[in-house]
């Protein structure tokens, strides 16, 4: 539990026990602004160090995603969001991106869970996905960003409106 508090997704109250934390907007807006910083800072290397392994391995985190989908896996399905994009950083190889990319991922996770129980979202965040892998297919920097900061202002935009 004091590692939870530590990264700021629950909250103690004394003689009331604990209470999931709540961001407000401007939070929201804050931790999804520091993801899509690091995340596109990586779009250079990720263009020239991605090669067939590394596509394939994303395709198939893709592909795992749709079974979970199928199975109604929610919590599977979170992890492997987080593994793909992990994946990029890992193919990378920015191991301090990727440490700070870590910290806001928890909290991005924390929120994506609420927000990939809407109706299609699961679906619709395997295309977002697909996307991203097919920028990354063209070799598309302009597309890739694109795919990127979409992918993550639409996760940020469906929390705020819940």
């Amino acid at each position: 539990m004091s590692e939870l508090i530590n990264e700021n997704l629950i909250e103690f109250k004394p003689r009331k026990g604990y209470k999931v934390k709540e961001y407000s907007e401007d939070e929201v807006e804050q931790i999804f602004s520091l993801r899509r910083m690091i995340e596109l800072a990586i779009v250079p290397a990720l263009l020239t160090k991605c090669n067939d392994a590394g596509l394939r391995l994303l395709k198939n985190i893709t592909l795992e995603q749709e079974e979970c989908l199928k199975n109604k896996d929610n919590y599977n399905f979170m992890n492997l969001d987080k593994d793909f994009h992990r994946q990029m950083f890992l193919i990378t190889e920015r191991n301090i991106f990727l440490q700070s990319y870590d910290v806001f991922h928890n909290l991005t996770i924390f929120i994506g869970a609420q927000v990939i129980k809407q109706e299609g979202r699961m679906e619709e965040v395997i295309q977002e996905h697909q996307e991203i892998i097919y920028s990354l297919e063209e070799k598309s920097q302009e597309k890739l960003e694109k795919s990127i900061t979409q992918h993550l202002i639409k996760t940020q935009n469906l929390y705020i409106d819940k």
